[in-house]
């Protein structure tokens, strides 16, 4: 009822305020101003907590659709979505999917691996909790992927060790783990791949 109140106040005063002749026009406009900024710049609540008018905070909630999102995919900008693969792959060549594939002299097949991995294979099964908004607005999308999966999970190389029924050791293979000990990728034997996949993981020399 406070705000019920407070309008009524104010439309009362708004009232009062009307000019008696034109040499009054002058004054009674600057105590409308006065007034209204007044009541504009005050925060309401109401009894039950439940009403809040905060201009501050609404100036947040502005509908900005980054311009990466292709217009033929929804997006809501109260609950942001990371790119789908398209978005990735034309954010990071700087053209669209069809000028891409369409010029023989772009390895869009490399692109599109990258876009893959940095999307969907370095997450596999895991929640992806990287912040997208700021790796999209990078100047360097792939290196920015890469800190932020290093910032997910923390990764560490170890040696896995693997037995037979006899208890006998068998095999061991070099891991990528998190920082709770989950096993995140078996590396290769192959020295140039496991190199990309320790990267693509953010995983350091440290």
């Amino acid at each position: 009822m406070k705000i019920v109140n407070k309008l009524d106040h104010l439309t009362s005063k708004l009232s009062e305020l009307k000019p008696a002749s034109s040499a009054e026009s002058s004054s009674s406009e600057k105590k409308f101003n006065q007034l209204l900024s007044s009541t504009v710049a005050t925060n309401y609540t109401d009894d039950g907590g439940a009403i809040k008018v905060a201009l501050s905070e609404n100036a947040k909630l502005a509908n900005i659709v980054p311009s990466w999102v292709n217009p033929d995919f929804d997006y809501d900008p109260q609950n942001p979505r990371k790119p789908n693969k398209r978005e990735l792959m034309e954010a990071l060549c700087g053209k669209s999917l069809e000028d891409l594939y369409a010029d023989p002299n772009d390895n869009w097949h490399k692109i599109s691996d990258e876009a893959s991995e940095m999307l969907y294979g370095v997450v596999g099964s895991n929640e992806d909790t990287r912040d997208w908004l700021s790796i999209m607005a990078s100047e360097d999308i792939i290196k920015k992927a890469r800190e932020e999966t290093r910032a997910m999970y923390e990764p560490e190389v170890d040696i896995q060790s693997n037995f037979d029924e006899h208890n006998v050791l068998t095999e061991q293979i070099a891991i990528i783990k998190d920082s709770k000990g989950q096993t995140l990728r078996s590396l290769s034997n192959n020295i140039t791949a496991t190199e990309e996949t320790l990267v693509n993981f953010g995983v350091t020399s440290e």
